[in-house]
Parts: C-alpha cells; sequence; structure tokens
C-alpha cells in the first residue's frame, strides 16, 4: 500500500505505515466482535429481551462490522496512502469510538443486577474484546485509546454506580484492567514507533552508502580520465626530446657523442 517517496517528511510516512498495520488487521478484528456478538447473544438469548437483543445485534453489523468492512474496502482501492495518511487514522479512530461506545453502552443496557452469572460472562466477553484490541489497535495509540475507553469505562461504571455493593469491586477492578491496558498500549505503541523509526533511519543510511559510493566511483573515473590525458601530454614533449637528441647525436663531433648518450639514457 505504501510507497517510499525520499522526499516527504519520515513522520508522514511512519504515519502512513502505522495506519497500513491498522488495517492489516482489520479482517480479523471484525471476525472478533462477530464472536463476541454471537457468544453475547447465545449467554442472553433466554434472559434478555430478544427484540432487544436483535437491535444490539444489527447495530454491532452495521455500525461496527459493517463500516470496518467499507472503510477496509476504500482503504484498499488507495493507491497511496502516505498524503492521506492523518485522514485514514482519523478514520479509523472514528470507527474505533463507535464501536467502543456500542459495546460499552450494552453495559448499561443489558447488565442486570439480579442475574450475577450472566453479568459475570457479559463482563468477561467485553474484557476479553478489550485485551483482543490490545494487539490489534495499539499500533496507532489514538485508536486504541478511543476504543477501550469507552468500552471498559462505560463498564466500570455501571458495575460502580448502577449496581449492589458486592458488584462495585468488579467495577474497580474493570478500572484498574483500564490503566494497566492503556499503560501497556502505550508502551507497544512506543515500541512500534522505535522500530519504525529504526527502520526509516537504515533506510536513509543505506541511501547515504549509495550516494557516497555513486560519488567515489565518479570521483575515480575522473581521476583515471585525468592521469590519462596527463600521460598523454607528458608522452609528447619526450619523444620530441628524443627525436631531436637522435638527430642531435649524428651531427655533433665524438668529444660530444657521449654527452648526448647520457642525455638520452637519463630520459
Amino acid at each position: 500500500m505504501i510507497t517510499r517517496i525520499p522526499e516527504e517528511d519520515n513522520s508522514n510516512e511512519i504515519l502512513a505505515r502505522k495506519v497500513d498495520q491498522l488495517f492489516d488487521r482489520q479482517l480479523s478484528v471484525i471476525i472478533a466482535h462477530l464472536i463476541a456478538v454471537a457468544l453475547f447473544l447465545y449467554v442472553s438469548w433466554s434472559i434478555l429481551p430478544r427484540h432487544e437483543l436483535i437491535i444490539f445485534f444489527i447495530l454491532i453489523l452495521t455500525l461496527n462490522a459493517g463500516s470496518r468492512l467499507l472503510l477496509y474496502y476504500l482503504y484498499l482501492r488507495q493507491e497511496n496512502t502516505i498524503f492521506h495518511a492523518k485522514t485514514w487514522a482519523l478514520r479509523f479512530t472514528m470507527v474505533s469510538l463507535v464501536t467502543g461506545i456500542l459495546w460499552g453502552g450494552s453495559a448499561f443496557w443489558f447488565l442486570l443486577p439480579e442475574q450475577p452469572l450472566h453479568m459475570i460472562y457479559i463482563v468477561l466477553i467485553l474484557i476479553g474484546l478489550s485485551a483482543s484490541a490490545l494487539a490489534a489497535t495499539s499500533t496507532y495509540f489514538p485508536a486504541y485509546v478511543a476504543l477501550v475507553v469507552p468500552l471498559v469505562g462505560l463498564l466500570s461504571i455501571k458495575l460502580i454506580f448502577f449496581t449492589n455493593e458486592d458488584l462495585m469491586f468488579l467495577g474497580v477492578l474493570s478500572t484498574v484492567f483500564l490503566a494497566f491496558n492503556l499503560y501497556y498500549g502505550r508502551s507497544q505503541s512506543y515500541f512500534n514507533q522505535k522500530w519504525l523509526d529504526l527502520g526509516y533511519e537504515n533506510i536513509e543510511l543505506v541511501d547515504t552508502l549509495k550516494l557516497q559510493k555513486e560519488r567515489a566511483e565518479k570521483a575515480s573515473r575522473a581521476k583515471s580520465r585525468f592521469l590519462a590525458a596527463a600521460s598523454h601530454d607528458l608522452r609528447q614533449p619526450l619523444h620530441a626530446m628524443g627525436l631531436y637528441l637522435h638527430v642531435l647525436s649524428e651531427s655533433v663531433n665524438k668529444e660530444s657523442t657521449g654527452l648526448v648518450d647520457k642525455i638520452t639514457q637519463s630520459m
């Protein structure tokens, strides 16, 4: 999806690479959410009003899975996303926010204190979604925050303020879980950023070495041409001098012939 443009700022390229990583995992995220909603319906079908469950299922299909599939399709159609990396990152973040609100809102909609076993099932499903999002979306930390904060945050608020005292502790644990997830998500995003930075630094180093090699080869060829021309220019007067000495050796007397021979040998 991404074509490197040396003239562009690396920060934009790195953001485009992060977005590319997000969309590479988009299909697996959609499958995970569909499995979660199937489990949700299974544990709730005999307990909650079925028309409400159907409405929730339709919302998940349209606003979550449908919007993600549409965004994924539009992203794949783009030839190069470097120049629009911020726009795609914002779109993904907004879809994550809607997803988080939907799942977090299900806590207010469906959690019933008089059904503790069902409540535990729902809490486990929501916590599982939050944990799976750590690997899928923490590449771009704002998208991860947009998903898990409303998801786990609304769940914690429901458990702490709108249930009995026995379930408040579960809400506190959910809040602690959210804090740890945000910490590890931030750490994972940081290390991914460093890895991408290092990759582009290596690319720049290779480009620099290629440029230096080309300059050295160009200088070597220029040196060879200069030496060849200089050698040719030096040989011409020496050759002419040799001819003059030969003529001179034939015209001088015997006493001067030895001197002419010495000059010839020195050349």
